[in-house]
């Protein structure tokens, strides 16, 4: 009898240990199911950079297409006809049009991942591994913890803070791989809530004395999407390409894209440039064609396609800009 009560106490616990992991393995899926059956959501969070300073975000979103984000530097509005940047310190804004892969774009930067499964149900599909970190109890509630390697290396680690009450995430932290060591950050999420916001939210006023600009007359370069574009526009206006060889999970290239490529520096010295991004997921192909192992990798192109110049990780603003004026010196 005793054996058979020992046996039977083994087993129970095993199924018990069982279920807990299948649903703590689910924490993601019913994340992720959440937000895209969601209707709207709106989100306001910090961000802190460990040795680094905080910055408050603003989200209001609603389906199928409709985008609000602020911050500190800029309010961006997409209103499913065109995407509107407003800039803060200089009191201008300029529209591009809206697109799938634009919209996408907004929420490359890591201080935005969190929300991008309410537009795609498939945003983290293709990582590398997601393992389930157990719970933990905050502030009273149940959190069970997801960590997402978006890359087989761990070059980028997310770890999601998922409220068992309603799925949602309230807290995360990104650990990111650069070329100069690790960088930490965590979302701490002061609201989050699966609300519709009213449909002036997603429309675009200008504030007062604000000034609209032209994108086609502004001294910065236009990122393309469409490699052949980028060529042909090259071959038109015989300049260089630039091109950056990126991935949705990829930390490193959210990093580049906020702190380089949305600066005035850098948009001044690639004013005469072809910028082109390309999804290394979606283009594989072109991928396998320049030979790309890594990301970020950049490759500077002549008008034919060959490559002048390159460079692969990301080593903060300065490193960025060092091999652009590499690259302008190579044209031939």
């Amino acid at each position: 009898m005793k054996a058979k009560a020992i046996l039977t106490l083994t087993l129970a616990a095993t199924a018990a240990l069982m279920s807990t992991a299948v649903f703590k393995a689910n924490a993601l899926d019913n994340y992720v199911s959440t937000l895209g059956k969601a209707d709207g959501l709106v989100a306001t969070y910090t961000v802190t950079t460990l040795d680094g300073g905080t910055e408050e975000f603003s989200v209001s979103l609603a389906k199928p297409n409709l985008a609000r984000i602020e911050t500190a530097k800029r309010v961006i509005v997409a209103d499913g006809t065109d995407i509107t940047t407003f800039e803060k310190s200089k009191n201008q804004y300029y529209k591009v049009p809206q697109t799938a892969a634009s919209l996408g774009e907004l929420f490359s930067p890591v201080e935005f991942q969190a929300w991008t499964p309410f537009f795609d149900s498939k945003a983290f599909a293709k990582v590398a591994k997601i393992e389930d970190k157990g719970s933990r109890k905050r502030g009273g509630k149940t959190m069970n913890m997801v960590q997402i390697s978006a890359d087989a290396k761990g070059d980028t680690v997310m770890t999601f803070h998922i409220d068992e009450s309603d799925n949602l995430t309230k807290q995360a932290t990104f650990d990111i791989k650069t070329l100069t060591g690790m960088r930490q950050m965590v979302m701490n999420a002061e609201k989050v809530s699966l609300t519709r916001s009213a449909a002036d939210t997603f429309a675009f006023k200008a504030p007062e004395g604000a000034q609209f600009v032209d994108i086609a007359s502004l001294k910065t370069g236009k990122w393309l999407y469409d490699f052949d574009e980028a060529m042909k526009a090259a071959q038109a206006t015989n300049s260089i390409v630039m091109v950056d060889f990126m991935a949705t999970w990829c930390g490193p290239c959210k990093m580049m894209d906020a702190e380089v490529f949305q600066t005035s520096e850098f948009k001044e010295l690639t004013k005469d440039i072809v910028l082109v991004k390309v999804d290394v997921d979606i283009q594989q192909a072109l991928a396998a064609r320049y030979g790309i192992e890594a990301m970020p990798t950049v490759k500077f192109l002549d008008k034919s396609g060959a490559v002048i110049h390159e460079f692969v990780g990301y080593g903060g603003f300065q490193q960025v800009m060092g091999e652009v004026r590499k690259a302008k010196s190579k044209k031939p």
